[in-house]
């Protein structure tokens, strides 16, 4: 193998343990998310709950480039 081959698998694997990580981080958030006060308004809920698929799908996108984001 070569190293960039190896280097670049290695990132992949860090990317994938992120985005898992995030995405348990934020399942374990989703109650909070809904029942939370702090938002003034559904709105600001749907931003954050988009940010944060639009982070994650990015995050895949950049972990498995063959990995069509539009399935």
């Amino acid at each position: 193998k070569s190293k960039t081959k190896q280097l670049k698998e290695k990132i992949y694997i860090q990317i994938n343990y992120i985005t898992k990580n995030i995405f348990k981080i934020f399942l374990q958030h989703l109650d909070w998310i809904k029942q939370s006060n702090c938002f003034s308004c559904p709105g600001d809920r749907l931003t954050i709950l988009n940010k944060f698929v639009m982070l994650s799908l990015f995050l895949i996108k950049v972990a498995n480039p063959s990995t069509p984001l539009c399935t």
